[in-house]
């Protein structure tokens, strides 16, 4: 069996995602690395270049999203039919056999810390979910326009108005809410916490 993984990355981020991929490896060793690029990056992995071909927000100061995180909404582009996508700040400490076996109709998230509350209200929508690892079902996410689905989503300028944003608000009640272990982040507030953690999400 092969877990097709996926990260998205500049030449840039490129250091995050070789210590998070010797992580993924050494526990999924069967796994198969793809990075997902701008323009090409230098990469023992497989890399498909998907260029952005205009500018989907503007950086405010001390914002740590940039424009390639938008690729995450490209994503269906990819010539598969189901992926694992995992951010490059991730520290992947298990196997990942049940998450790539669990069946979603289109797109599984964790959802988000304690934060996620609150940006949850402020989009109007009931849960926030938390994009740093996905398990993507590609064929039926191209079936309904994923991508253009989420550009034309409509939010508030919040801070945390990116791609991100745009997915809960796209996505709603496409979601399939997956066990907080396969995107635990570190030093997050989560209320009840008390689930094993399989995969860690050290963010800056």
């Amino acid at each position: 069996m092969t877990i097709e993984v996926v990260y998205v990355s500049d030449k840039n981020y490129m250091p995050y995602v070789e210590i998070s991929a010797h992580t993924l490896l050494k526990v999924n060793p069967d796994a198969h690395i793809t990075v997902v690029s701008p323009e090409p990056v230098t990469t023992i992995f497989d890399n498909v270049v998907i260029p952005l071909k205009q500018t989907y927000r503007q950086r405010r100061a001390h914002d740590r999203i940039t424009q390639t995180t938008y690729l995450k909404l490209f994503l269906t582009e990819l010539p598969f039919e189901k992926i694992i996508f995992i951010d490059p700040d991730t520290l992947i400490q298990k196997p990942l056999n049940e998450l790539w076996n669990t069946e979603v109709e289109y797109i599984g998230l964790c959802e988000s810390h304690d934060v996620g509350k609150e940006q949850a209200a402020d989009l109007g929508i009931e849960r926030y979910a938390n994009t740093g690892m996905m398990l993507m079902n590609l064929p039926a996410l191209r079936k309904i326009n994923f991508t253009q689905k989420c550009l034309k989503a409509k939010a508030e300028p919040k801070l945390w108005c990116h791609e991100e944003t745009l997915l809960n608000v796209a996505m709603q009640g496409k979601i399939t809410y997956l066990p907080e272990k396969w995107n635990y982040c570190f030093n997050r507030e989560i209320s009840r916490s008390e689930e094993r953690r399989v995969g860690k999400e050290c963010r800056s």
